[in-house]
């Protein structure tokens, strides 16, 4: 990417700080632009109700791909979440000079960028389980995600700081894994 392109990462972003997909598929569109930057004519692209016969078994295959890529997407997301609480915490916080302190924030801003590549990805994904008309329960389980989600805390080193446990988890963090068999796996032991 050039330097003077903007990244929509904030440009899809509303006052509430709730992310949104842009523009609608329009294949007119797409005719004038590279081969790299085309839109996919998928069925999410255009909609549940412009699928019919073939294209309606299309659009049950595209949802059950798209909710397995939410859940990679989200569980990649908490894994940099936390790798990035982790080095701050014990890079920046430890670091012995300035030298070290700029070679730590390298890395955390680094995984920054992927932790607003994958947060872009699963915005995209989500609008596309929305499209294909997935299910109340589906959409309520895949909720919009928000730049308050994607903030991690330091803070967990201390559980019984002052406010700690006042503090609610993002529905991120609470989500279960469909391997997960255990329903206690995220209960304090």
């Amino acid at each position: 990417p050039e330097d003077n392109e903007t990244d929509e990462w904030y440009d899809i972003e509303d006052e509430d700080g709730t992310f949104y997909q842009s523009a609608a598929f329009n294949p007119a569109d797409n005719s004038s632009l590279p081969p790299e930057q085309q839109t996919i004519p998928l069925p999410s692209s255009y909609g549940r109700e412009a699928c019919h016969g073939p294209l309606k078994t299309l659009a049950e295959i595209e949802l059950d791909l798209r909710i397995g890529h939410a859940n990679d997407t989200l569980r990649f997301l908490r894994i940099a979440i936390g790798q990035k609480c982790f080095l701050y915490r014990s890079k920046i916080r430890n670091a012995s000079s300035s030298s070290n302190h700029l070679r730590s924030t390298g890395h955390i801003d680094t995984l920054q960028m992927s932790i607003d590549q994958a947060a872009k990805v699963y915005t995209s994904t989500r609008a596309a389980i929305d499209a294909l008309g997935a299910p109340p329960e589906i959409l309520e389980r895949y909720k919009v995600l928000t730049k308050a989600d994607i903030v991690g805390s330091t803070a967990v080193a201390d559980p019984n700081a002052p406010g700690e446990r006042n503090k609610a988890m993002s529905w991120i963090w609470k989500m279960r894994d469909n391997n997960t068999a255990d329903p206690t796996w995220l209960d304090e032991r």
